[in-house]
């Protein structure tokens, strides 16, 4: 036998706004005045409305947690690929770059390509550039370890600082990277925890005004956003992310 399901056994609130959090916003919006216009003339409504009011009370507060987290993240991957990239910029035609002014100081104290420039630097200059951010930030670590071993060449040594200070705080920007992430992967959490929060309550809302409206049922339309329900889904926002 065919099962058969009815329009009534479906939470359009909840099937029409997944992944469009925008759109339970402005459904949210337009139906509180609805629904408190619907409750100062019949007490049926108080209860429903008082659920209302703290579902987009808390919709509205991880709305503003969410668009925060959305911006967060693509300001601290750009301050961290821009640390990264200063590695090899030159800040003006007379000035080298900190990459280069390193190679400097080493070859100027020991022999280009001899034993501890390979051991420094295998891959020459390459050897901090190569591979992913992760690993470019691992290379800049062990790099500087390296230098600081160098205690016959004091030159050396006062490099490692240098070298270890930038690479500190391109760690520290990559850190903050990955927490802005964590952030807004949790906003993200939090606010389809609040959706489906917000369906159920309002699913619960078209029920009550059945059951009010019974014998008028078409006021039940005056509860309902019908023109966002049917709304075409549009492309969300992209967001950067590591």
């Amino acid at each position: 036998m065919t099962a058969f399901t009815s329009k009534f056994s479906e939470n359009q609130y909840l099937s029409a706004t997944l992944n469009r959090f925008p759109l339970m916003g402005q459904i949210l919006a337009e139906t509180m005045p609805k629904l408190t216009l619907a409750a100062a003339s019949h007490a049926g409504f108080s209860a429903v409305l008082t659920e209302l009011t703290a579902v987009e009370a808390a919709w509205s507060a991880g709305e503003t947690a969410l668009s925060f987290a959305e911006a967060t993240l693509p300001a601290m991957t750009l301050g961290f690929n821009d640390k990264m990239a200063s590695l090899t910029r030159q800040p003006d035609i007379n000035t080298a770059s900190p990459l280069e002014s390193w190679a400097l100081v080493i070859r100027s104290v020991v022999a280009f390509s001899g034993p501890v420039y390979r051991h420094l630097l295998p891959q020459g200059r390459r050897t901090l550039r190569m591979g992913t951010r992760t690993q470019q930030l691992e290379a800049g670590h062990a790099f500087a370890l390296r230098l600081a071993e160098q205690t016959a060449h004091p030159a050396l040594v006062a490099l490692a600082a240098t070298v270890s200070a930038f690479y500190n705080q391109a760690q520290a920007l990559r850190n903050a990277q990955i927490a802005a992430k964590v952030a807004l992967d949790n906003a993200r959490t939090d606010q389809e925890r609040r959706r489906i929060a917000a369906a159920e309550v309002l699913y619960r809302m078209v029920g009550v005004g059945m059951s009010i409206y019974y014998k008028t049922p078409k006021l039940v339309d005056t509860l309902i956003t019908l023109h966002l329900l049917r709304r075409r889904p549009t492309k969300r926002r992209r967001v950067v992310e590591p």
